[in-house]
């Protein structure tokens, strides 16, 4: 598990380096740019609190008590931590704005719907691993 955790830490350092060093917007779409921005760094931070979840997930799963109900909802918690997080690795690979000006706009519309996709799954995601860990 702490292999897993280091290469996701290991993975996001490397994206995030890359990332970093990508083409900035025009300044007509720097709004819209902030905005994609805005959203990505709301719930970045929340892939810590992901794979704690995960983790106490895996514990409840070591419990001999556990009910198959309750092992099922766990396997299912975790599932969606896990692609909840690899959705924030994809948008953060495949992050990539055009250098052509007359293609950012509608490229930054279409990232703002992804990321907002990939945002409300990692908050489903946590809510539900919460629910089941009660």
């Amino acid at each position: 598990m702490k292999k897993y955790f280091s290469l996701l830490i290991l993975s996001s350092l490397i994206l995030m380096g890359i990332y970093s060093c990508k083409n900035q917007p025009d300044q007509a779409n720097q709004a819209l740019y902030d905005e994609v921005m805005k959203i990505h760094d709301e719930v970045m931070p929340e892939m810590s609190t992901m794979h704690k979840l995960e983790k106490q997930l895996y514990e409840r799963l070591g419990n001999e008590f556990i009910s198959e109900y309750e092992k099922s909802s766990a396997l299912k918690a975790i599932d969606s931590l896990m692609n909840a997080s690899e959705s924030m690795m994809v948008w953060m690979k495949e992050f990539k704005l055009p250098e052509e000006l007359q293609k950012q706009k509608s490229y930054l519309e279409s990232e703002k719907v992804r990321i907002s996709q990939v945002n409300i799954d990692m908050k489903g995601s946590i809510e539900f691993a919460k629910s089941v860990l009660k």
